[in-house]
């Protein structure tokens, strides 16, 4: 008999298939240890195990995983080191006496319980993290850890929460959806079922344990729903969505070999904003023009050692290859802020105004030395644009320039274009001498709407200050592209802002060259803009000139009120 249950919808889709249900059980034996140094040092083992682990996780899985999905597999490296946990576990063997196991158990149940509680949803998403690495560190010790079953293709996985380290899993392409008692927007494993595509609802809570196995569900993540042994009826009714969201998906298609032109006839690129061969080959495969920005530190992620220049070489070649000729962005390591690489940690009270970007590159010359030969190498086989991150300064820039031209004389190849992002006040009042000195600009609205707004955006007690939209940012924005067009240099946009369709007819107006947007958003980028007007773009982009507050704001780029 058929029976509907509600959920949360965190990742879109539709999925229909034969529920396979996993719920792990624990059975962690508890006893004294005869030699309790010995325990520790067994324990110290099975975290270099993990590590390792891990590490072997995300370099066989490189070639599939995206940028962010990298980025979370690394946290989970940060999280095995954290003293915080390895110590209060070392500690509680040495004075308990008990086998690593069951203190790995009741140290991380402590922790797990904690963050289970806290009040914000983004903290309290961590907890399914803390689960992830205990059950490593358990999997490590040889203990009574549970696998996940093997999937038949297109069934719906059914569990507490989603891990991270399910992109690991060599079943992951059979998955059509998942179902989970806990999760929310900002838990790691609905971003990654977000990044990969996968249906999913979540928050079913004890209504879950209705789902048996065998079950046929349909996952509606559109609408939060999980349908179990729908009727004839109800599974037809959900065919004819699916066929017409594939109809949707086969028009926005058509658009992966077009231009984006406007209707009276201006051109503009959509780039893609990757970090790895596999984000490489869906921007391939949603038709970008060009990578507008290749996060390099997402390859030093996957690594549990600094990547070697013949390392990085074969990756950027890679890349250019992939990429049949077209433009690449590679911005030089940024790490610092919130991209912490677990072998080269960096402690800051305030990290993102602290050491990050050229500032860490300048202090570590040999490090960036090797990155820029790798980089200058593979400009070889396509054509290869480097763009430095957070500079502040003429003095930073004129650095820049000798230390790439000493590096191009070594490698013997021809020059590339050279270009910074534009993410800090400092460098959009400094525009003027710029645009006379770089090849291109990109302008990072994320970092520089934090700057300019003294707002740290991952601050939950200042987080509803952060407005991308806020007449001041605009306005730097705006002095930027202009004195740009000036000096007919090329200006590129990434961010949250390049890839909201609201906000085309800005960017339009302004004249930028290209947008650089998730792969996933490139066709239906490239569809909109079709629909919009230069010659208007630009008449709403020249009513800005008087708006003083976000009203205003609103009013002119969308025709109301907040």
């Amino acid at each position: 008999m058929e029976q509907s249950i509600s959920g949360l919808a965190l990742s879109d889709g539709i999925a229909m298939g034969t529920a396979v249900v996993f719920r792990p059980e624990y059975n962690v034996k508890r006893y004294r240890v005869a030699d309790r140094l010995a325990e520790v040092d067994r324990f110290r083992q099975a975290v270099l195990n993990a590590k390792a682990d891990l590490g072997d996780l995300i370099e066989t899985a490189i070639t599939r995983l995206s940028a962010q999905e990298v980025e979370i597999l690394s946290v989970q490296e940060l999280l095995l080191e954290d003293p915080l946990v390895t110590d209060e576990i070392l500690e509680e063997i040495g004075q308990t006496g008990f086998n690593a196991e069951a203190v790995v158990w009741d140290v991380m149940q402590r922790w797990i319980q904690e963050f289970t509680e806290m009040e914000d949803p983004y903290m309290r998403g961590r907890a399914i993290d803390l689960i992830d690495v205990r059950d490593r560190l358990l999997r490590m010790l040889e203990g009574a850890f549970h696998t996940a079953p093997g999937f038949g293709k297109g069934s719906i996985l059914v569990m507490e929460e989603l891990p991270p380290t399910i992109v690991g899993d060599p079943n992951l392409e059979n998955i059509g959806g998942v179902v989970t008692a806990k999760g929310n927007e900002t838990s790691h494993g609905s971003i990654l079922a977000r990044s990969i595509g996968i249906p999913l609802v979540s928050g079913m809570g004890d209504k879950m344990a209705g789902i048996l196995p065998g079950d046929f569900l349909i996952v509606d993540g559109t609408n939060g729903q999980v349908i179990i042994n729908p009727s004839p009826e109800t599974i037809e009714r959900y065919r004819e969505q699916l066929a017409r969201r594939q109809e949707q998906e086969r028009e926005l298609l058509t658009w992966r070999d077009k231009q984006a032109i406007t209707q009276d006839q201006y051109k503009i690129s959509v780039g893609a904003n990757i970090g790895g061969l596999a984000d490489t080959k869906r921007a391939r495969k949603f038709g970008a023009d060009e990578i507008g920005l290749f996060r390099t530190e997402v390859l030093f992620m996957s690594y549990g050692h600094w990547p070697s220049e013949e390392e990085q070489f074969d990756w950027y070649k890679r890349i250019l290859l992939e990429m049949e000729g077209r433009p690449v962005i590679f911005r030089v390591l940024d790490i610092g802020g919130d991209k912490p690489l677990p072998y080269f940690p960096i402690e800051e009270q305030n990290p993102f105004l602290g050491y990050r970007g050229v500032r860490v590159l300048f202090d570590q010359i040999r490090l960036f030395r090797e990155q820029l030969r790798a980089l200058y190498r593979a400009s070889r086989f396509g054509p290869v644009r480097i763009m430095f991150p957070m500079i502040h300064s003429v003095e930073e820039w004129k650095s820049i320039q000798v230390i790439c031209e000493d590096v191009r004389a070594e490698t013997g190849v021809e020059p590339v274009d050279l270009g910074l992002m534009v993410e800090t006040p400092a460098a959009a009042l400094l525009i003027d001498y710029f645009v006379e000195h770089v090849q291109f600009i990109s302008i990072g609205t994320n970092d520089l709407t934090q700057y300019t707004l003294a707002v740290d955006r991952q601050n939950d007690r200042v987080k509803d200050l952060y407005d991308p939209l806020h007449p001041a940012v605009l306005r730097l924005i705006r002095k930027v592209a202009q004195s740009a067009a000036k000096k007919n240099v090329w200006v590129g946009v990434c961010g949250e802002l390049a890839g909201d369709e609201t906000m085309l007819p800005f960017w339009i107006g302004l004249g930028v060259n290209e947008l650089s947007v998730n792969p996933n958003r490139v066709l239906s980028i490239k569809k909109r803009i079709s629909d919009l007007s230069r010659s208007e773009a630009q008449q709403l982009v020249a009513n800005l000139d008087n708006a003083m507050t976000r009203e205003d704001v609103n009013r002119i780029l969308f025709g109301k009120s907040i």
